[in-house]
């Protein structure tokens, strides 16, 4: 399974550049998650208050075909 990792809140300005998603595909392997994951930073945006955002791999519990098998949450990680 992946391992968790953090993102300083700095990069959010970066967010729709190629090499940032490049980053995150890094961690996870996977075109899929890595959009969900910028997804769920796009949602919590750019506070100012927000000094990184951490990626936690859960192990889904869905068992319909097709389902990945690696969710993603992601936290806003304030001062």
């Amino acid at each position: 399974m992946s391992s968790s990792f953090s993102i300083a809140a700095s990069r959010f300005s970066a967010i729709a550049e190629p090499g940032f998603l490049e980053e995150i595909r890094a961690h996870t392997a996977s075109d899929e998650e890595a959009n969900s994951i910028v997804r769920g930073i796009e949602r919590l945006g750019g506070d100012p208050s927000i000094r990184r955002y951490e990626m936690t791999p859960t192990v889904n519990q869905r068992k319909y075909h097709g389902a990945p098998s690696v969710g993603w949450s992601v936290r806003a990680v304030r001062m």
